[in-house]
């Protein structure tokens, strides 16, 4: 019996809803640590009180970061995927999608060395702050330049909503001036907004991308 791989439903286009879930729970361990997971900016000792008290909760909340970061690279390849299935150009979408999952991936691996306690204490403020300008600042530039991408190619194919292809290219414009945090803290608002936006899009994205299966789904349609 043979199958026709253009109306099967790809299940990493649900690897985008997981992705979600998994930074939801990296960040609902991160805050709600005692003492409270370090802002940018703190000092080596600040930093060094929540390896000694924290470390265990920092590393669970580094470890699901670096699953999201996995399972956002896995649904960036299924967008990838879905679009060319219908003619369209992925490369932008897929290039963009790889970097946004690399810098949060980088930016985990870089939390949990802070963790480490062999680590001097000099590397500390410099290791953390990296880490924050890795997986924040330059994984939501990428994210929004995926979100755009995947929006603008799915409007002229109709492989997406016209609603949720407009939601990801206005999230394109705050999500590429995140990019102004890594030299200007106070910049940070609109990376805020870009991210949480991005993580409702994703979801959005993936399930109707789902539902509409593959070349002859009626994703475009509504």
């Amino acid at each position: 019996m043979v199958f026709d791989s253009s109306t099967r439903r790809d299940p990493g286009l649900l690897a985008g809803a997981a992705t979600v879930a998994l930074i939801i729970g990296a960040l609902a361990l991160s805050f709600t640590s005692e003492p409270a997971f370090p802002v940018p900016g703190a000092t080596s000792a600040g930093i060094q009180r929540f390896v000694a008290e924290a470390a265990g909760r920092g590393r669970a909340a580094g470890l699901l970061q670096a699953a999201a970061a996995l399972t956002l690279l896995w649904f960036c390849c299924a967008c990838a995927r879905y679009l060319a299935r219908r003619g369209a150009w992925s490369g932008l979408p897929l290039a963009a999608g790889t970097l946004a999952a690399a810098m949060l991936l980088i930016g985990a691996t870089l939390d949990l060395a802070v963790l480490r306690p062999e680590m001097g204490s000099e590397a500390y403020e410099s290791v953390h702050l990296l880490g924050f300008l890795i997986g924040a600042p330059a994984h939501v530039t990428f994210l929004g330049l995926f979100a755009g991408a995947v929006s603008l190619t799915a409007l002229r194919t109709r492989a997406l909503p016209q609603w949720l292809c407009v939601f990801g290219l206005l999230i394109a414009v705050p999500g590429t001036t995140s990019v102004l945090s890594l030299a200007w803290f106070e910049a940070s608002p609109p990376m805020t907004l870009a991210r949480f936006a991005a993580y409702i899009w994703l979801v959005a994205a993936g399930l109707s991308m789902f539902r509409g299966g593959g070349l002859n789904g009626g994703a475009g349609r509504g």
